[in-house]
């Protein structure tokens, strides 16, 4: 058996594998969707995968953030400013945002 063809193949695999693994893109299964009512129910009012998902002031109750990223649920308190309702982490879903429901203006994506 000749080792510089088996070497050579070897190399030609790993390869190919890492032009794949490079041109796959992000590994994200789904948008972070928000919602207009507790538990992911009545109306999708916002979705996105971008730096930041802006949704319908003051409407939202729960969210499903199927991204590989995590999102920061903002309340505006200010022209330039805005606090962090809650931290929704990547893959995580919030039923209801309890006492903060209503309060949520736009999401700003983490990382």
């Amino acid at each position: 058996m000749n080792v510089k063809k088996i070497t050579a193949a070897v190399g030609t695999v790993v390869a190919a594998a890492a032009v794949v693994a490079l041109t796959a893109g992000p590994a994200s299964a789904a948008p972070l969707n928000v919602y207009d009512r507790i538990n992911f129910s009545g109306t999708l009012i916002g979705s996105g995968v971008g730096t930041t998902v802006d949704v319908p002031d003051n409407r939202t109750r729960s969210a499903k953030n199927g991204t590989s990223l995590g999102y920061s649920a903002r309340n505006v308190t200010g022209p330039f400013s805005s606090s962090e309702v809650v931290y929704i982490p990547a893959g995580y879903q919030l039923g209801n945002f309890s006492p903060a429901n209503d309060v949520v203006d736009h999401f700003d994506r983490v990382g």
